[in-house]
């Protein structure tokens, strides 16, 4: 083979190679956005779909690392309420009680009762 045929074969492989690369700017234009979430995210979703105890149940396996206190709190939020850690023993509960103020009542954990 002659080495102007080399050449030709070389040239004509770029020009091919080239051509099949197309442009990059319309390559990217086919990219969709996606959105990540992160696991506490997801589960600040799923939250206001679920119910107490579903959320308490899935709170080992979420690994989303927060506390099930946090798990109450934003399940409650995501309904407009809101909670609040009770800093003093009262009526008999310990300070670890959490009492979460509700549309229907005050929700006292871990006693998991309406107080009406």
């Amino acid at each position: 083979m002659k080495s102007s045929t080399i050449a030709v074969v070389v040239l004509m492989t770029l020009v091919i190679i080239q051509g099949c690369a197309g442009n990059p700017a319309q390559q990217l234009e086919k990219v969709e956005k996606v959105e990540v979430l992160s696991a506490q995210q997801q589960l600040a979703q799923k939250l206001g779909e679920m119910d107490i105890d579903e959320v308490l149940q899935d709170a080992g396996e979420t690994g989303a690392g927060v506390t099930e206190y946090q798990l109450i709190e934003q399940y409650f939020a995501a309904s407009g309420n809101y909670c609040r850690k009770l800093l003093a023993t009262n009526e008999g509960m310990s300070k670890n009680t959490i009492i979460c103020q509700g549309s229907k009542g005050n929700w006292y954990w871990p006693r998991d009762v309406i107080y009406k």
